[in-house]
């Protein structure tokens, strides 16, 4: 109601959406998991989750955005990373 659903477009030329996340050590896991498969990654953060640490009801989420020309490898390896998880 008072927040408008956010369009994914990336502040970096280049870069485009891959996922979002709410907060965790998801975040730090994913980022880490995508730069060592030499996956530049930039995280565009929600500012409330800067401020005080919410993560509730999409307040707090991570975006995040990878290199177009990586991004069926980057979906690759979010996807095995979510077989794994289970």
């Amino acid at each position: 109601m008072f927040f408008k659903k956010k369009k994914h477009i990336s502040k970096i030329p280049g870069f485009v959406y891959l996922t979002t996340l709410n907060g965790g050590p998801e975040i730090d896991i994913l980022k880490g998991l995508l730069e060592s498969n030499g996956i530049k990654v930039y995280l565009e953060y929600e500012a409330v989750k800067n401020i005080i640490g919410l993560t509730m009801n999409g307040m707090g989420s991570v975006d995040f955005y990878v290199p177009a020309d990586k991004k069926a490898e980057a979906e690759k390896l979010l996807e095995d990373a979510k077989k794994n998880e289970r």
